[in-house]
């Protein structure tokens, strides 16, 4: 097994249901990068962390890992505030980020909800508490792959 690109310090908060290691669930998960490789997108979550970055592959169907080390990535620590009905009338709850990017700390204010495996985010992430997002986003959403 190829190791993490990040790794984490000591778990930092409780495990939560987002705990886990999910990958991009969508037919086209797997992208042509154009020079025999391919990518998909993978979240790991642990205890309040959260990792974004992209894996490479040998194959289209990304069997073959080539290397984690991600073109591009994103890692935030992460609060679950309160239950709240989307405009669907589905419930979600509330999710805040903190990334310190360029030495400040910079919030994103969003939703989630997991269900039946699959973890979709709210259509837009704001900047703003109060322009957290309503809606849910049908796609992309990822699945879960624990233990890998």
């Amino acid at each position: 097994m190829v190791e993490p690109y990040f790794k984490f310090d000591e778990d930092k908060g409780e495990v939560t249901e987002l705990e886990g290691r999910w990958i991009v669930g969508y037919a086209d998960a797997c992208e042509d990068n154009g020079d025999n490789s391919f990518s998909r997108a993978i979240l790991i979550v642990s205890g309040n962390t959260f990792n974004y970055q992209i894996e490479t592959y040998y194959d289209s169907l990304c069997s073959e890992v080539v290397s984690i080390k991600p073109k591009e990535s994103w890692r935030a620590s992460f609060i679950i505030g309160n239950a709240v009905t989307t405009s669907s009338g589905l419930i979600a709850k509330e999710i805040d980020f903190i990334s310190n990017k360029d030495a400040g700390n910079v919030w994103y204010y969003n939703i989630f909800r997991v269900d039946d495996g699959k973890l979709y985010f709210g259509k837009e992430a704001s900047s703003s508490e109060e322009k957290r997002p309503i809606n849910l986003e049908p796609n992309p959403h990822y699945v879960v792959k624990r233990g890998v």
